[in-house]
């Protein structure tokens, strides 16, 4: 209430707290089986190279036909028949 943003770490204040909480997080981590986030191996800081991302063409992509009155919506396909 007096701390909405959070400034002060009450953490050296209130060590039982933060040890009851961090026990609350690890047996919630293990009911749900949680995975835990894990190094990457192939991650290295002096690489700065992007990696090369896949490019959609057009093959990929599927189009659909709009003189097929069963996937317009009903109103165009009423007006197609007049």
């Amino acid at each position: 209430k007096d701390d909405l943003g959070e400034h002060n770490n009450l953490a050296a204040k209130m060590p039982e707290k933060v040890e009851a909480l961090r026990k609350l997080l690890h047996d919630w981590r293990t009911e749900v089986k949680a995975q835990m986030p894990t190094p990457n191996p192939n991650y290295s800081p002096a690489d700065t190279t992007k990696p090369e991302r896949k490019k959609k063409g057009k093959a990929g992509k599927k189009s659909v036909s709009l003189s097929n009155p069963s996937i317009v919506s009903p109103l165009l396909a009423a007006r197609a028949d007049d």
